[in-house]
């Protein structure tokens, strides 16, 4: 099975590969959470703050270091909806979900 940067095999209905999942399905998701309540013009009592970024994982420049230490107002939230999570599954059956909150 080639696991190799960017690949994907699909086995048994199921996407495996290096960095396969990483984020792309939290980007994904969120982004479409976004487009659908501004489609939707869903009526807000708060702003809601999208934030995509890389380097999360690593010493970069302009990642969340540089969004926190130079743009801090533009971000600064009562919470945050993160990464963090995993579906558990049973027999291949989704059990429940968990979301990462900070």
């Amino acid at each position: 099975m080639d696991i190799s940067p960017l690949s994907a095999t699909i086995d048994g209905g199921y996407v495996y590969g290096c960095n396969t999942v990483d984020d792309k399905d939290n980007v994904a998701t969120s982004l479409m959470i976004m487009l659908m309540l501004k489609r939707l013009n869903v009526p807000l009592a708060r702003d809601v703050i999208f934030l995509a970024e890389q380097g999360e994982e690593g010493s970069t420049h302009i990642g969340i270091p540089f969004m926190a230490d130079q743009h801090l107002s533009s971000i600064d939230a009562e919470y945050c909806l993160a990464e963090g999570g995993r579906v558990i599954r049973t027999g291949g059956v989704a059990q429940y979900a968990q979301v990462q909150t900070l």
